[in-house]
């Protein structure tokens, strides 16, 4: 990492990078040295200082808030620390309502803790009607159908599907792609 701390460094003088370019750089490689230390200290057992350490990546970049909520709350679940991983399993959604593979573990879990979760339907809704607004290519459609149908607005999602076919064959393009997930 210091590396190419250096070598960042070092564009920026010769004028191939510029500043903000190379203060993208380095915050990307920052993150990324985080992260790397974040994951060699949940191999290890030592969440507390993991935990910080990725709350320190949320503060730099809070796009990756979802997906490092999700990894704490599997290596809490495969830990048997379940109302830890119940606690990231909710923040992950809180985060990205769309996150994959975090409802069905977060609501199995609650069930086998006895507790009662909020259901985040109207979160995913909300989300999904933001997405949709600038869903204009056909498989951005496609995906965002797929979503609605597994919270079972088939209308929604039937709506999607269709708007995806006729993006498609507009562009003269077969719509061999999209009649596997209508089905």
């Amino acid at each position: 990492y210091e590396e190419a701390e250096r070598l960042i460094q070092i564009f920026v003088q010769e004028g191939l990078f510029t500043s903000e370019e190379a203060q993208d750089d380095l915050n990307k490689l920052r993150i990324s040295k985080l992260g790397t230390t974040a994951e060699v200290l949940l191999a290890q057992g030592k969440f507390e200082e993991a935990e910080s350490i990725f709350d320190q990546i949320i503060g730099l970049d809070k796009s990756q808030a979802a997906n490092i909520y999700k990894t704490l709350a599997n290596c809490f679940l495969q830990n048997k620390m379940e109302h830890d991983a119940l606690k990231y399993f909710q923040r992950a959604l809180g985060a990205d309502p769309l996150i994959g593979g975090v409802r069905n573990k977060l609501q199995r879990l609650s069930k086998e803790l006895g507790v009662r979760v909020e259901p985040y339907e109207a979160a995913v809704l909300k989300t999904l009607s933001e997405k949709r607004k600038t869903a204009n290519e056909w498989w951005a459609k496609r995906d965002l159908a797929n979503q609605y149908v597994k919270i079972k607005h088939y209308d929604d999602a039937w709506m999607l599907f269709n708007e995806a076919l006729f993006l498609r064959s507009k562009a003269g393009m077969p719509c061999d792609t999209i009649y596997p997930h209508m089905a």
